[in-house]
C-alpha cells in the first residue's frame, strides 16, 4: 500500500549563516544561506512510505535542506541524494569495496571499459552508476522487485538520468537466479550480487554455484558478501576451488580504521585464501 504524505509543518530555523561558493575560474559565484540549527535532523519528514507487492517497506525521508535518503526495510539509508542532485553517497561501503577488488583484481589491462557486467539486485541503480563512473560501458541488472525499482526513478530522478539513457545498461526483471539459469556460458566477465542476506547466501547453494561457474568466464570474478554468517564457505569452497572456475571474492566485513577483508577459494595476489585478504 502506498501512501504519499503531506509535509509537516516545520519551525522556521532559529539562525542562518550564509556561505560564498565561488569558481575561481570565471570569477563568479552564489551564495547559499543555510539554517543553523542543532535539531536539523530532527526535522526529518517521510515523504513516502508503501510496502510492495513482494513486501518490502520502502520510506523516503526529506531533511530541511531537501535532501532525500532512501530507507528499506527499516534499515540504514540505502542511498543520500543532494537536493539539486550534485552529489549522492550510500549508507555503507559495499558498493565502494566492490570498486576496490576490481581495482585490485585488474581483470583487464585496459581497465573497466570493456568488463560485462551482471549485478543480481541492484534495482536503485545505485551500484550501477558507482561503475559506470569508473568506466564500466556494460552492465546487466536482474532485479526481482519491479514496484521498487519504479519508487527509486520517482523519488530520485537526478540521480537515475545516466543508468537509464545509457545504451550500455539493460535492467530485467524477475527471480534473478531463475535468469541467470537461461543465460548463456560466458556471457558475463563479473557477476556482481547486490543483495540483502538472503540472497546473498543463495550464492554458496551448489545450484547457482554451478550457473555462476557456468556464465561467468573462467578468467571473471564473482563478487558478494558473506550475508551476516549465512554465507556457506564450505560449500563455496567445493564450487569454486576449481581451475577452472571465476575467482569467487566474498566480502567479510570492515574493520574501523583499517578498511574491507574478503575471502577466496584461490589465492588473492600470491596470498592463500586463509586467513581473509585485507583490500
Amino acid at each position: 500500500m502506498e501512501k504519499n504524505l503531506d509535509p509537516v509543518s516545520i519551525d522556521r530555523p532559529t539562525s542562518f549563516y550564509s556561505s560564498w561558493c565561488g569558481d575561481s575560474s570565471s570569477g563568479r559565484g552564489s551564495q547559499a544561506i543555510i539554517p543553523l540549527d542543532w535539531n536539523i535532523e530532527a526535522r526529518e519528514q517521510i515523504v513516502f512510505e508503501a510496502k510492495t507487492k513482494l513486501g518490502q517497506t520502502v520510506q523516503v525521508i526529506e531533511d530541511i535542506l531537501g535532501d532525500r535518503t532512501l530507507h528499506l526495510n527499516g534499515d540504514d539509508f540505502q542511498i543520500c541524494m543532494h537536493s539539486d542532485g550534485s552529489e549522492y553517497y550510500y549508507g555503507d561501503d559495499s558498493n565502494y569495496d566492490y570498486i576496490k577488488i576490481l581495482n585490485f583484481l585488474k581483470l583487464r589491462e585496459d581497465g573497466f571499459s570493456r568488463l560485462r557486467i551482471l549485478i543480481i539486485g541492484g534495482g536503485d541503480l545505485g551500484l550501477c552508476q558507482l561503475l559506470m563512473d569508473h568506466g564500466v560501458r556494460q552492465i546487466t541488472i536482474f532485479e526481482l522487485d519491479r514496484e521498487l525499482h519504479e519508487i527509486f526513478i520517482k523519488w530520485f530522478p537526478r540521480f537515475k538520468k545516466s543508468p537509464l539513457e545509457s545504451d550500455g545498461v539493460r535492467i530485467e526483471f524477475g527471480d534473478g537466479f531463475e535468469r541467470l539459469a537461461l543465460c548463456e556460458d560466458d556471457s558475463f566477465d563479473v557477476i556482481i550480487g547486490d543483495l540483502p542476506d538472503y540472497g546473498a547466501s543463495q550464492f554458496s547453494d551448489t545450484s547457482v554455484s554451478e550457473d555462476l561457474i557456468r556464465v561467468c568466464r573462467s578468467d571473471g570474478a564473482v563478487l558478494t558478501h558473506w550475508a551476516n554468517g549465512d554465507f556457506d564457505f564450505n560449500s563455496a569452497y567445493a564450487s569454486f576451488h576449481a581451475k577452472s572456475a571465476p575467482l569467487l571474492v566474498v566480502m567479510q566485513g570492515e574493520s574501523e580504521g583499517v578498511g574491507a577483508f574478503v575471502w577466496s577459494p584461490k589465492p588473492l595476489g600470491g596470498i592463500n585464501y586463509a586467513p581473509a585478504k585485507k583490500i
